[in-house]
């Protein structure tokens, strides 16, 4: 009974007149419409993916990067101070296994220490910086070399005479130098966190505009549709039959 009530209202319904034409030909154009509506829609989402991944590797990268500067920093003061207090273990060592330690730190710790500084020295701002550095590093390097050869000809007056006269002097400035370089670096990280706040921002503009672009397409879509559809009931001149 229910199917057949049905089948009356169905039938009364199709032969029922209409006061607005829908021709095949405006179902295509909002069928279209709808159709590039949903495809502008998935590329959005996806720029939104592509936007949002690389924002998310970009803060990554950087905070990769400041940690990384950050540890090297420390790890070469800590090397300066190894290769000074080496330099003075050989001064007190006692036999010649002493000596072969102390002597090998020496010259390990100095060469990590020209490793960083090359290292760092490639960041953007600090290669002149750097290169100073390298200079005191290597003055330095050339008298605790020299302190060390003459302890290892039993002449150990003239090394302690040597280290307090010009050594002392040679690290201290070897220190001020590296303080400077730490300075210079976190002035350095400061300007390209700047850098960096801008274009994290105009990429957060950009996954903004990319959010609200499909529904604004969707809307837009909407209103041509209607306002099709009423163009051409405006412009009907009488009641047709629905037309397929």
């Amino acid at each position: 009974m229910l199917s057949t009530l049905k089948g009356h209202l169905s039938a009364n319904l199709l032969a029922t007149k209409s006061n607005h034409t829908v021709s095949q030909a405006s179902l295509y154009v909002a069928l279209v419409l709808a159709f590039l509506i949903a495809l502008l829609s998935a590329l959005f989402a996806f720029a939104q993916w592509r936007v949002g991944e690389n924002l998310a590797q970009m803060q990554q990268v950087r905070a990769r990067a400041v940690e990384e500067r950050v540890a090297t920093s420390a790890n070469m003061a800590s090397q300066q101070a190894n290769a000074h207090r080496a330099t003075l273990n050989v001064l007190l060592s006692s036999d010649s296994k002493e000596f072969a330690e102390a002597e090998a730190l020496r010259r390990s710790n100095l060469q990590d220490y020209l490793e960083s500084s090359r290292l760092l020295g490639d960041s953007v701002g600090l290669h002149d910086a750097a290169e100073d550095l390298r200079v005191l590093t290597a003055q330095y390097e050339e008298l605790s070399a020299q302190v060390v050869d003459l302890f290892r000809e039993g002449r150990r007056e003239d090394a302690l005479d040597l280290r307090v006269r010009r050594l002392r002097e040679a690290f201290n400035r070897w220190q001020q130098a590296h303080a400077g370089f730490s300075t210079k670096l976190a002035q350095t990280e400061s300007e390209q966190r700047k850098d960096y706040e801008e274009a994290t921002a105009k990429a957060r503009r950009w996954l903004a505009g990319l959010l609200i672009a499909p529904l604004a397409l969707i809307v837009l879509g909407i209103m041509a549709i209607a306002a099709m559809f009423g163009l051409q009931r405006l412009g009907a001149k009488a009641p047709d039959a629905w037309s397929r």
